[in-house]
């Protein structure tokens, strides 16, 4: 019988403040604004409040109905509209942490809370983009915990709710299908695919909105821009240089396609899903090479990855390598927004137009070495690795958790019985 160790006070101290230096991270970012805000963001937020409940009548954004929602109850408040914005985005930016610190090992449940707060990324998206990425990247998590506890109908609810929120979410669809194919996600289940869209969207149909203009969202967004890349972190930021859009789109999509289903096939043959450490190495395979092998994806897209690796860490120290690629990746994905094109310099010399071509090939390259490693760890992964019970693990320091971080996971014999071979 392992022997609980009281947790030194300074621990305390410790996430007390990592707290306060995430907070006040935020706080430095607030009163900066970013192109997007000051002509879609915030102009959206004062139209909701000029017209009230009138907002369900006519399309005053291009996103989906949910968000349109979130501003006219944001709408309601005081104060500036772009600090509402943020300030939305900050505290889902918590409950991302929440949620990350849900799908995580017992014992390493603080350090991840604290750890999504404190990556760069997360910050930068909510703090002064003020975008809405945490709100639907939450959601997602919830939704992998849900499936790491066998209750699929009540994750893919919450996958379809971020879903709703935004199109992103699709890029945890092959994790879904790996699920389905492993025979844990019933086919009835994704009826309740489209619940949450229509939900939110009724109201506006009700209200005499066009059908069209409330359902087909989505399919005027992929429209938006014809480039193969957006300054994301893949090899499509480099071949953007290289070949037309029609010849990359033509020739990209089907490769990522058949990538993407033999990863799928590697991850069922080494048997990944049985064990709750596999199921979030197989999400992060999963979620990094869909957006890494497909052209026409944003800087943005690879959000979903961070809160996955953090988690994995807790279950093994091997996988800091690769959050921290990851997140490197990324963090050199939104640096020609955030220090470059936002800044809106009228004639920008040849260095800098340089730096802003070649920042999201370095983080292509970081982002490549990521999934690499990942799938050296799937290549020889085994599910009794995975097997063990988290809460048998005796407390220990925050600080040699942030080392250590080897915790085994909690597998219970329901989900045991389930996965066993038929």
């Amino acid at each position: 019988m392992l022997e609980r160790r009281m947790t030194p006070p300074w621990t305390y101290a410790l996430v007390a403040a990592l707290l306060l230096a995430a907070l006040c991270a935020r706080l430095l970012m607030l009163p900066l604004t970013t192109i997007d805000q000051r002509l879609f963001l915030v102009p959206w937020l004062e139209h909701a409040g000029r017209v009230g409940r009138h907002y369900l009548e006519r399309p005053f954004t291009n996103y989906a109905p949910a968000y349109e929602h979130v501003l006219a109850l944001l709408a309601l408040f005081p104060g500036s509209a772009m600090l509402r914005i943020k300030l939305f985005s900050i505290l889902f930016d918590v409950i991302l942490a929440g949620s990350t610190a849900w799908i995580s090992p017992v014992a390493w449940r603080w350090p991840a809370f604290c750890l999504i707060l404190l990556l760069p990324t997360v910050a930068l998206n909510s703090a002064l983009m003020g975008q809405c990425d945490a709100i639907y990247a939450t959601f997602v998590i919830l939704a992998l915990g849900c499936m790491m506890r066998d209750r699929p109908a009540v994750g893919l609810l919450a996958f379809a709710t971020g879903l709703a929120i935004k199109l992103q979410s699709m890029l945890f669809a092959p994790f879904l299908a790996l699920m389905s194919s492993e025979r844990r996600l019933p086919v009835w289940t994704w009826l309740l695919l489209p619940v949450p869209y229509l939900a939110f969207a009724l109201p506006m149909i009700l209200a005499g909105r066009p059908v069209d203009d409330v359902l087909f969202v989505y399919a005027r967004q992929t429209d938006r821009f014809s480039e193969l890349a957006k300054n994301a972190p893949n090899p499509w930021a480099l071949v953007n240089y290289l070949v037309t859009y029609p010849v990359g789109m033509a020739v990209g999509v089907p490769l990522a396609l058949f990538a993407l289903a033999a990863l799928m096939l590697l991850l069922r043959r080494k048997r990944v899903m049985r064990s709750r450490e596999g199921m979030l190495l197989a999400a992060a395979i999963l979620l990094i090479a869909g957006p890494y092998l497909m052209p026409k994806m944003h800087d943005r897209f690879f959000y979903l990855v961070d809160p996955v690796l953090v988690a994995l860490v807790g279950f093994n120290r091997r996988y800091w390598p690769a959050l921290a690629l990851a997140e490197a990746g990324s963090l050199l994905a939104y640096l020609p927004f955030v220090a470059i094109e936002n800044r809106g310099i009228p004639h920008p010399s040849q260095a800098l137009m340089l730096t802003h071509a070649l920042l999201p090939v370095m983080g292509a390259i970081a982002m490549g070495m990521a999934l690499i490693l990942l799938i050296q760890r799937a290549a020889t992964f085994t599910p009794e690795e995975g097997s063990g019970d988290q809460r048998s693990a005796p407390a220990t320091s925050f600080w040699s958790l942030l080392w250590t971080a080897a915790e085994p996971a909690t597998y219970s014999p329901r989900s045991k019985a389930r996965s066993a071979p038929r």
